[in-house]
């Protein structure tokens, strides 16, 4: 369970693009493939990233996992719909077929 204390003006500003940042213009312009999204953009200052070294390792940890974590949302989202429709479908089918059988 999350603390009632969490403060999210600790939190690093987060921004999303269709086009390269310009940090990264270059080398999106020498990628074969075309990107399918977007660009996430994080600003981290003194205050996201704390005092302590150990503070400053988690900051970093959290924006390395991002990407998998997301990866591992956008999964389970999908395979969820997914398992819904086939549900769905199965239950018209059920329909159908009892429809069939009164006529």
């Amino acid at each position: 369970r999350r603390q009632s204390n969490l403060n999210l003006s600790n939190a690093p500003t987060c921004t999303y693009h269709l086009k390269a940042p310009l940090e990264v213009q270059e080398a999106a312009k020498q990628g074969d493939a075309p990107v399918n999204g977007g660009y996430m953009s994080f600003s981290l200052f003194a205050r996201n990233v704390g005092d302590s070294p150990a503070q400053c390792e988690s900051a970093a940890w959290h924006l390395l996992v991002f990407h998998p974590f997301i990866s591992y949302h956008i999964k389970c989202s999908k395979a969820n719909i997914q398992s819904r429709m086939r549900k769905q479908a199965d239950q018209w089918l059920q329909v159908l077929g009892r429809a069939k059988a009164k006529s």
